[in-house]
């Protein structure tokens, strides 16, 4: 059972799993950024305070886009590595059932319906 689970059901899960995890981190760094600039803590958001308290509107930007690129280079080596490893293997299933394996053995029946008509 739990066999069956890690091997089928793991590789369905992966496919909410990622796009929520991205979007977690995504969030936890704004999260963290946003409590840095309200409580002037230091850091990217320490930081980014003094500058809009400054009016140093290039500063400002230029720690935003600091804090984007740290988030991307995260994404990229943590998340991007797990994701790539998880789906690795999964293959994609047929979805025509037995009507596939019966066509694989019967050559009239690997045809379409249309072509099989007399008209």
């Amino acid at each position: 059972m739990l066999r069956r689970f890690l091997s089928v059901g793991l590789r369905q899960t992966t496919t909410t799993l990622f796009p929520a995890l991205t979007l977690a981190l995504g969030t936890s760094f704004k999260v963290a950024v946003m409590a840095e600039l309200l409580a002037n803590a230091g850091g990217i958001g320490g930081a980014l305070a003094l500058a809009r308290i400054n009016l140093d509107i290039a500063e400002a930007l230029a720690w935003v886009t600091i804090a984007v690129m740290l988030l991307i280079v995260v994404e990229y080596t943590l998340v991007q590595p797990v994701k790539a490893e998880s789906t690795a293997g999964a293959t994609r299933p047929s979805h025509g059932g037995l009507n596939d394996e019966r066509a694989a053995h019967d050559p009239d029946r690997s045809r379409l319906s249309w072509q099989n008509d007399p008209r």
